[in-house]
């Protein structure tokens, strides 16, 4: 190669080479400096944001998961009627509270939807004793009812009884704000009687979630969900405890128990709860003070206080029987001054305060025997009636400017007067009568009108609606009367009241009485008692109500034909509720119509695969043997 070749070789080559190598050797611009390492504290909350985070993500992705598939069912108070026709009560609402508890305890109602104008909407909560158990056709709400469409015949009222068998306010919070959510204009709440023995009471055997009030919301939260369903579908079911004298011996509670006082505390938390619900509706609201049996009702357990020596125990118990001895023997004062004795040593006993205050009242000092009778309430270690703390927890809520449209209607004070109540007003504890349901009613009435007074204005008529009138308008009759103290006697009969006080005595004394009117009550009071029910149900053929006591009068004295045509009626209307199939299918098999009455039953087992009535009355008309 000659030398001009390489020397152009050699310029090509450092022409080409030296741009690069400027590059390289060109001032660079300054690194970025390393990243920051993490702070302890940043890397700590992003670790506790995954370990919520990620749950959140997953269960949310399988509680939409069931949902999309149709797994479970809605937990919610109220739900739409299947019969296309406004909203009415789910008969699975409890199962979030009780999972094994079957549906059909609550009583149902529809709600129109849209609500109209010229319509009152009130919503009762409550228990047992709100619901007018053991007949919620003849209920101080039902009364209020009749009442109120008496003197403002212009409007049209909705008295919607949302109370309940067998709950309290930890459920019953959750019933007012679900009804608050449709256009409600006044909620009366008569509540409190379970807080003691129901869910999460002061049970000696209480678990975590009973003593906490977050912890036990979360878990009904939980199990209101699908997930929660299928979770609780995949756990094996005991049998429920059975509760017998034992069962009730074990699960006494002092008064001085530190339990109650966190029942206490629940129970102001959940009804407070209850007023704000109904506050943001812009309803208002009448908190009730709850009357008790005080008079006829002995306490169902006493226990000592604690720390009596033998010594002290065997004084107590000398006087203690002294005046049990002088009390049967009529001599006031004499049973009066051994128990005081008794007293001075243990005053705690609930059964001698009972006795005392029966004592004092007998010998006609009324305000000594209602302390008495009222401390023997709160003595007593089955804690059945609402304790005086409970009534004082309504009276704080309901005072004036705690909440705004809610106040205080005390009915244990307007009740009592001077007197000391007793079974002129309830069937046993906590029960009304019918006269006492009608006494309830008169009392709250003027405190619903004043309420309600911008929604309804004036009466148009101010004449007092009497007991009378409200027993014909209900249909209440003399067949009905004997139907609920026959009730009132098969429970009395059973566990926790067979201990009581002179519980033999009494027991005997109500089902001969019971015994000697079903033999004078002639075809004639029978004929007068279906024709009082017919009188009802023409005046209002509208209400379900009336038809379905007519078709348990009816199923009762062996007319199914007129039975099988009522209890139709109300299954027409509830389609979902349990209770109307089943008495719909008894009255088809006593009269003869066998495969319809069991397709009532396989429909009850439909809707609830667990409802034992229905499944025992499966088995008898397929003559197997029942379980």
């Amino acid at each position: 190669m000659s030398k001009k070749k390489r020397r152009g070789e050699s310029a090509g080559l450092k022409a080409a080479v030296e741009p690069a190598v400027g590059l390289a050797t060109a001032p660079t611009a300054k690194a970025a400096p390393p990243a920051a390492p993490m702070s302890r504290r940043k890397k700590w909350l992003m670790r506790a944001v995954a370990l919520v985070l990620v749950p959140v993500v997953l269960l949310g992705g399988a509680e939409l998961l069931l949902r999309i598939v149709g797994y479970g069912k809605s937990t919610r108070y109220l739900v739409p009627s299947k019969t296309g026709k406004g909203f009415t009560v789910n008969p699975w609402f409890t199962k979030r509270f009780f999972p094994q508890w079957n549906p059909g305890n609550s009583h149902p109602f529809i709600l129109a939807e849209p609500k109209g104008s010229n319509t009152v909407r009130i919503f009762i909560l409550g228990e047992s004793a709100a619901l007018g158990t053991p007949s919620p056709a003849f209920s101080f709400g039902r009364m209020i009812e009749v009442m109120l469409r008496r003197q403002y015949p212009e409007k049209r009222f909705e008295v919607c009884n949302a109370a309940m068998r067998g709950i309290n306010s930890h459920i019953m919070r959750v019933i007012a704000a679900d009804c608050a959510r449709y256009e409600p204009d006044l909620f009366i709440v008569y509540a409190g009687n379970n807080e003691l023995v129901g869910l999460h009471g002061a049970d000696p055997e209480s678990s975590l979630v009973d003593r906490h009030l977050w912890l036990s919301r979360a878990v009904h939260g939980l199990q209101g969900t699908r997930l929660g369903q299928w979770l609780g579908s995949m756990k094996k079911r005991d049998a429920s405890e059975t509760q017998d004298m034992d069962y009730f011996r074990r699960h006494r509670v002092a008064e001085e128990d530190p339990a109650r006082a966190r029942v206490y505390e629940h129970f102001t938390k959940n009804l407070e709860a209850t007023c704000r619900a109904i506050e943001r509706s812009g309803a208002k609201g009448l908190l009730v003070t709850l009357g008790a049996n005080l008079q006829h009702f002995p306490p169902l357990a006493s226990l000592h206080k604690g720390g009596l020596s033998e010594a002290q125990l065997l004084s107590w118990t000398n006087a203690f029987t002294a005046g049990a001895t002088a009390e049967a023997a009529g001599q006031w004062e004499e049973a009066v001054g051994h128990f005081e004795r008794a007293v001075a040593v243990d005053g705690e006993h609930a059964e001698l305060n009972y006795r005392l205050g029966r004592c004092h009242l007998a010998a006609g000092r009324l305000p000594l025997a209602s302390n008495h009778l009222a401390r023997a309430r709160d003595l007593d270690a089955l804690p059945f009636r609402a304790a005086s703390k409970i009534n004082w927890v309504i009276r704080a809520a309901g005072k004036a400017g705690r909440f705004s449209g809610i106040q205080l209607v005390d009915v244990e004070a307007g009740l009592g007067g001077n007197w000391v109540l007793g079974n002129e007003v309830f069937l046993d504890h906590v029960h009304f009568r019918f006269a006492g349901d009608y006494k309830v009613a008169r009392f709250i009435l003027p405190v619903v009108m004043e309420a309600l007074a911008d929604r309804i204005g004036a009466p148009r008529t101010n004449g007092v609606v009497t007991l009378e009138d409200c027993a014909a308008a209900l249909g209440y009759n003399a067949w009905e009367e004997w139907q609920i103290a026959s009730a009132i006697a098969r429970q009395s009969s059973r566990p926790p009241f067979v201990e009581q006080l002179d519980h033999a005595r009494r027991q005997a004394a109500t089902e001969k009485t019971l015994t000697e009117q079903a033999a004078q009550f002639t075809t004639n009071d029978l004929a007068k008692a279906i024709g009082v029910a017919r009188s009802a149900i023409e005046a209002n053929p509208e209400d379900w109500q009336l038809k379905y006591s007519m078709g348990m009068m009816a199923h009762l004295t062996g007319d199914q034909s007129t039975a099988a045509a009522q209890f139709q009626s109300a299954v027409e209307k509830f389609p979902e509720w349990p209770p109307a199939r089943l008495l719909l299918g008894q009255a088809l098999a006593r009269a003869g119509r066998r495969w319809e009455a069991e397709e009532q039953y396989r429909q009850c087992l439909r809707l609830a695969t667990d409802f034992l009535p229905a499944q025992r009355a499966l088995e008898a008309l397929e003559g197997r043997p029942a379980r």
